[in-house]
C-alpha cells in the first residue's frame, strides 16, 4: 500500500515565495533630484501652455435666463451683465458690443396642449463658428451626487423589464416606487422625477435686429454618450400597469396610453440626465449641430420655463459653444501644469544654491538622531572605565 505524501504548508523553494526577488532602492542625493526637478519644470511649462492655447481656442456664450420669468417683460429689454458672460476670438467685429436681451413670450406646446410662458433670448454671435456646435444648459446647487438620490433608479425596468410593485419595493427607487393604489411608477426614483424639462429650440438669424431670416437647425438626437443608450430599452410594461412619475403629470395628465408610452430608448435628453454630476455645478448636453458653420450675426433662441430652481437657490443657464482637439472650455488643466512647472524649477533653483554653499556629505551619520545626545551635529565622546 502507497504511502501517502505528508502534506505542508512550507511554501515552495523559489524566488518568489521565499522573497529573494532583487530589488532596488534609489539613493535620492543631490546629483539625481535636482537635475529631476528642472526637467520636469522644463517639460511641464509648455505642456500647460499648450492646453491653455487648446482652451482659448473654445468660444463660448454663457447667458443666466434664470430670472427671465421675474425680471423680463413682454417687450426686448437688456440682460444685466452679470448675467452673460462671452469668449469669442474676435471682440473686435460690429456685433462685439452688442448686449443680449431678453423678452417674455406665450407659446403654444402641442405635446402640453397648453400655452407655455417662454424666455426669448437675443444675441450677437461675432465671429463665425465652426462646427461641431454645441448647446448646453447649466445648473448650480444641484447636488446629483447625492448618494440617495444617486441610488435613486431601477437598472433593470431601465432596461426594459416589466417589474411589479413587489419587485420594486425595497430597491433603489425609494422613496418613488410606487402610487398611492400600488402601481409602480414608470421610469421610478428621484433622478427620472427630477428630469430637467426646459425647452430650447433652434436658433434663429434675425435681420434687422428682430426679423427672423433664416433657422439654424440645433438637433437633440446623438447627445448621449453610447454607453448610455446600451441602458435604455422599449419597455415591455402595458400602459394600464404603470404611472408616469409625480413631475411628469403635466406631460401625461391622462396616464399612459398606446400613443404616448414613453420609449425610454428614443429619450436621449433622459439619458444624459441620468448620468449623474460629479458636482453641484454642471453642464449637459441639450442640442447640438456637427455640419453647418454659425455665421456671425444676430440670433434669438427660445427656452420654454418649465424646470424651477429658486427653491433650492440655483441657477440655469444657457451655454452655446464649440470645442477644441481637448474637449470644451477648460483653463485649469494648463494653469495646474504651468504652476507645478514654476514650483519645480524655483525648488530646483533653491536647492541648488543651498548645495553649492553649504553641501551636504552623503551618509554623514551626524545627522542620525540615535547617535547623539543632546545636539545631533555634535560628536558623542564616552568616559571609558
Amino acid at each position: 500500500m502507497a504511502k501517502e505524501a505528508q502534506k505542508s504548508r512550507k511554501p515552495p523553494n523559489t524566488s518568489f515565495r521565499q522573497q529573494r526577488l532583487k530589488s532596488w532602492q534609489p539613493i535620492l542625493t543631490p546629483r539625481t533630484v535636482l537635475p529631476l526637478l528642472f526637467v520636469l519644470g522644463i517639460i511641464f511649462a509648455p505642456i500647460g501652455g499648450g492646453l491653455l492655447y487648446a482652451s482659448s481656442q473654445v468660444q463660448e456664450l454663457v447667458i443666466d435666463y434664470t430670472d427671465c420669468s421675474s425680471v423680463a417683460t413682454s417687450t426686448y429689454s437688456e440682460i444685466p451683465n452679470s448675467y452673460v458672460k462671452s469668449r469669442f476670438s474676435n471682440m473686435q467685429s460690429i456685433y462685439g458690443n452688442y448686449v443680449p436681451h431678453w423678452k417674455l413670450i406665450s407659446v403654444y406646446d402641442s405635446s402640453l396642449s397648453t400655452d407655455v410662458t417662454t424666455c426669448q433670448i437675443k444675441f450677437a454671435v461675432p465671429v463665425n463658428l465652426n462646427p461641431p456646435l454645441f448647446m448646453y444648459y447649466r445648473l448650480t446647487n444641484f447636488y446629483q451626487n447625492h448618494r440617495r438620490y444617486v441610488k435613486s433608479l431601477d437598472e433593470e425596468q431601465l432596461r426594459g423589464e416589466a417589474r411589479t410593485a413587489e419587485d420594486i419595493k425595497g430597491g433603489g427607487c425609494s422613496p418613488l416606487e410606487t402610487n398611492e393604489d400600488g402601481k409602480p411608477y414608470y421610469p421610478c426614483g428621484l433622478i427620472a422625477n427630477s428630469l430637467f424639462n426646459d425647452s430650447f429650440s433652434s436658433l434663429e438669424r434675425l435681420e434687422g435686429g428682430n426679423d427672423s431670416l433664416n433657422e439654424f437647425a440645433m438637433y437633440d438626437t446623438n447627445i448621449a454618450w453610447p454607453s448610455d443608450k446600451h441602458r435604455f430599452k422599449r419597455t415591455q410594461y402595458q400602459p394600464d400597469e404603470v404611472v408616469p412619475p409625480p413631475n411628469w403629470v403635466a406631460r401625461y395628465p391622462n396616464g399612459y396610453t398606446v400613443e404616448n408610452m414613453p420609449d425610454l430608448s428614443s429619450m436621449e435628453n433622459l439619458q444624459v440626465w441620468m448620468r449623474t454630476a460629479g458636482l453641484p455645478t454642471f453642464n449637459k448636453l441639450a442640442r447640438r449641430n456637427d455640419v453647418d458653420v454659425l455665421e456671425a450675426g444676430l440670433y434669438s433662441v427660445k427656452i420654454g420655463l418649465h424646470f424651477p430652481v429658486k427653491a433650492y437657490d440655483g441657477t440655469k443657464s444657457l451655454v452655446l459653444t464649440t470645442r477644441s482637439v481637448l474637449g470644451g472650455k477648460n483653463p485649469f488643466l494648463g494653469l495646474a501644469y504651468i504652476i507645478v512647472s514654476i514650483i519645480c524649477v524655483i525648488l530646483g533653483s533653491l536647492f541648488t544654491i543651498r548645495h553649492l554653499f553649504q553641501p551636504r556629505k552623503l551618509a554623514d551619520h551626524r545627522y542620525l538622531t540615535w547617535d547623539t545626545e543632546t545636539n545631533n551635529l555634535a560628536p558623542r565622546t564616552e568616559e571609558r572605565v
